[in-house]
């Protein structure tokens, strides 16, 4: 053992407090046996009471009457579901009215309960009914598609349009009817969609303002471009006038040589996809003009447009001019990134305004000499 330092007090001594054990008779084994456990309850009396109105019919040997929603429950089930209801009522709630007790019959008589879901002989749970509509939509459009009461969405948009043929012998309401050519131009929607795609028009109108307009892009704009419309005839006959693609647009200087945004002095280079009719004529490239039939362009021919609005330096007004590549021209759509490109050249921002200089960085030195 090794000495304590004189004057220093022993360690932990002066907090112990003295203390005096218990003696419990009897060993461990018969102190556990004898003390109950703490965990331990009496059995509880279950209650006799129902706790719904279908378990107190079950405990009096009673049948259920389901009603459902929007069912109107026979004279005799009015009857039955009155007395049961009142003798639940009354055995689990003692300080209801009689005003209280009519107003929850009442409540029960209207029906609390959904009506099954049954097709073909079988119940269907909420989400196999969900299928099986989608199931049958997709199906009555595959066959209205090969009836061509449908544009065929299955394939690219045709190079002339096409009209559909309704059943004139299946009348629709306007409400049907509005319904069906709303459902018929959301599709051709997505067809321009799918193909301005394709045609990788989306990614080339970014390429143009992030690489070929560099150091323009906080001044230009990218946003979608559709113009026209769809029409529908009663007879299945399609009017579409309807063009979509992306449009780059960046402001002009005014007369006083400031930058305005107004629509009206915004300078714009518009790309995509649309249908073409007789006014569109002049528009079209002279090399496809001969290739065109007249009766093509009255029902409207596919073809990439390039569209570019321009401030006339001249006039100070805006003026627009478009070119049409037609889809059955040969190359069209070689054509069509070639005339693009010139486009893109031509209405780069940095030849219309003047961008802030860039300050590079100059030394005390470089600055002095």
């Amino acid at each position: 053992m090794t000495p304590e330092v004189q004057g220093a007090k022993p360690r932990l001594l002066h907090r112990l407090i003295p203390f005096k054990r218990v003696e419990q008779y009897g060993t461990r084994r018969e102190q556990k046996t004898s003390t109950p456990l703490s965990t331990q309850r009496e059995p509880q009396k279950e209650s006799t009471q129902p706790r719904s109105y279908q378990e107190y019919l079950t405990q009096s040997g009673r049948r259920l009457v389901t009603i459902f929603y929007g069912e109107t429950p026979t004279q005799a089930d009015k009857e039955y579901i009155t007395q049961t209801y009142t003798e639940y009522l009354t055995r689990k709630y003692t300080s209801l009215t009689q005003s209280d007790i009519e107003y929850f019959i009442g409540m029960e008589l209207k029906g609390n309960t959904p009506p099954p879901i049954i097709v073909d002989g079988k119940e269907m749970s909420g989400l196999e009914y969900w299928d099986y509509v989608q199931e049958k939509k997709e199906r009555e459009k595959q066959e209205a598609i090969a009836r061509r009461e449908f544009p065929d969405i299955n394939n690219p948009m045709p190079l002339v349009q096409e009209n559909l043929h309704f059943d004139s012998a299946k009348p629709l309401t306007p409400d049907q009817e509005r319904v069906r050519n709303r459902s018929i131009i959301m599709s051709l929607r997505g067809q321009f969609v799918t193909e301005i795609k394709k045609a990788d028009i989306d990614l080339i109108a970014e390429d143009i303002r992030s690489n070929m307009w560099k150091g323009s892009s906080m001044f230009t704009e990218l946003r979608p471009a559709i113009k026209g419309k769809i029409t529908i005839k009663q007879d299945g006959t399609i009017i579409n006038r309807l063009r979509s693609g992306l449009a780059l647009s960046y402001p002009s200087l005014d007369e006083h040589g400031k930058l305005t945004a107004k629509p009206d002095r915004k300078q714009t280079l518009s790309m995509g996809i649309g249908y073409f009719g007789e006014e569109d004529k002049a528009n079209i490239i002279t090399d496809a003009q001969g290739i065109i039939p007249p009766e093509d362009l009255k029902k409207g021919i596919k073809g990439y447009f390039i569209e570019r609005t321009y401030i006339d330096v001249t006039t100070m007004k805006q003026k627009t001019y478009m070119t049409i590549i037609p889809f059955a021209y040969a190359n069209s759509l070689r054509t069509f990134y070639e005339h693009l490109a010139d486009s893109a050249i031509f209405y780069d921002p940095r030849r219309f305004i003047p961008l802030p200089r860039r300050l590079r960085y100059r030394t005390p030195m470089q600055a002095a000499a």
